[in-house]
């Protein structure tokens, strides 16, 4: 996945600072298995908008003749707080 790859904290950085959000701190664990970026909360939709626009990106139809929905597409859950 995205977090196997070493320059994945990187582009998620660069796109959080292309959609002008301010990074508190930030880490990829070792194990490679999630990204992390400390947001402030008013920050947080525009966080989501910039991750998706640059790791998932369109996807082509399934088999089914539709593309899999955002929600579905992604397994960790955003928190705040």
């Amino acid at each position: 996945g995205v977090a196997d790859e070493p320059t994945s904290l990187a582009k998620l950085l660069g796109a959080l600072r292309r959609h002008n959000v301010s990074v508190l701190a930030a880490n990829q664990q070792a194990s490679n298995v999630a990204l992390i970026a400390a947001i402030p909360e008013k920050d947080a939709k525009k966080a989501v908008d910039a991750a998706h626009a640059e790791f998932i990106r369109s996807l082509p139809a399934s088999s089914k003749g539709r593309r899999p929905r955002r929600n579905e597409m992604i397994a960790e859950s955003v928190s705040l707080g």
